[in-house]
């Protein structure tokens, strides 16, 4: 069978090899100092392009932050850990995002560089549709869902300078259980970065087997609609 194609650095160094070898073998009638004359009768192997010859183009790793969607029941201590997270990436010199998911916060513990409340009023929502405190944080985050693409075109825009993105998220846990907007941010930030839901557990209130039980049934259910990696 014919010699296999090689890449034109391969066939490149094979042709100088040749060259040298009928050099130094040309006092004894073309023959290499051992006698051999497979190189000369070989010659140079062809050289393909890898583009014509349908080889795919070698892909680069682009560095991306890592998303993490902090979820759990109210009063887990999601807020809690995401002023721990800011005051321990701040004293390593991480570079990092704060998103705020929550509408009806008073104040944050942490400094957001996106805040849902800059976009929709939580009690002008309540009042304008006549709901209560649930449906209108729930109503909230529908609203935000639909300009959340713009939230993930700046992500996608300052990702090469940043190491994380943390967001945190209301206490009513049913947003990411069975409603729209749950689903669209959580697979809008998949769709863009590496993405981890981090739920977070009252350790003791889950001393008690029906609170335990419930936390993990629901982060049970997180995971199967999500689909995305989610430590505890």
């Amino acid at each position: 069978p014919g010699a296999l194609p090689q890449t034109t650095d391969t066939a490149k160094m094979h042709a100088q090899g040749t060259s040298s070898s009928s050099a130094g073998g040309s006092t004894q009638g073309g023959a290499t100092p051992d006698g051999d004359n497979s190189a000369n009768a070989m010659g140079a192997l062809p050289t393909v392009d890898e583009t014509q010859a349908g080889i795919p183009p070698r892909v680069t790793s682009e560095r991306k932050p890592v998303a993490c969607l902090i979820l759990g029941m109210a009063g887990a201590g999601k807020s809690s850990l995401l002023a721990r997270l800011n005051a321990y990436l701040h004293e390593k010199k991480e570079k990092y995002y704060m998103i705020n998911l929550d509408p009806a916060v008073l104040e944050t513990s942490f400094g957001a560089n996106i805040d849902i409340r800059d976009t929709v009023n939580y009690k002008e929502v309540m009042k304008q549709y006549a709901l209560g405190p649930n449906g209108a944080i729930l109503t909230s985050l529908n609203l935000f869902a639909t300009r959340f693409d713009e939230v993930t075109k700046l992500l996608d825009q300052r990702k090469a300078n940043l190491n994380y993105v943390l967001l945190d998220t209301p206490g009513q846990i049913e947003i990411f259980t069975w409603s729209a907007s749950g689903a669209i941010i959580s697979e809008s930030l998949a769709a863009t970065l590496p993405t981890i839901i981090i739920y977070v557990v009252d350790t003791p209130r889950s001393a008690r087997a029906v609170t335990f039980m419930s936390n993990m049934l629901y982060a049970c259910s997180i995971l199967y609609k999500t689909k995305l990696p989610l430590p505890l």
